[in-house]
């Protein structure tokens, strides 16, 4: 492990037959198997795959399915949502819905979904 990183590091050999230096991560693998729709609490800059942060961002149905099935019986209207932005919303109505806009109680952190 080198000095002052926080996650153990791996040296990856490129194409070109450099080495770079990674950092990888093993806690993110046990967030694997939680289900769509969960919500955890990250650093903000280490958020692994597969989670979106609720930040109130509009998404592609079509690029998450799954979570837009786990959540459209929720869903409030777009127009709705200023009010009420910690509440998904169905976006433009047909082909995006929006996220949740929840801010963290803890300095530094995230709040995110998982997603597909």
């Amino acid at each position: 492990m080198a000095v002052g990183l926080t996650h153990p590091t791996i040296g990856l050999t490129t194409a070109e037959g450099n080495t770079e230096v990674v950092n990888w991560n093993p806690y993110w693998q046990s967030f694997d198997s939680n289900p769509i729709g969960s919500i955890h609490t990250f650093s903000k800059n280490d958020l692994p795959r597969n989670y979106l942060a609720l930040n109130g961002g509009i998404i592609s149905r079509g690029d998450y399915p799954k979570l837009y099935t786990v959540m459209e019986d929720v869903m409030i209207s777009d127009d709705s949502w200023n009010s009420n932005p910690e509440k998904y919303s169905d976006g433009d109505g047909s082909t995006t819905f929006r996220l949740p806009r929840i801010t963290s109680p803890a300095t530094g952190t995230i709040l995110a979904v998982k997603s597909d």
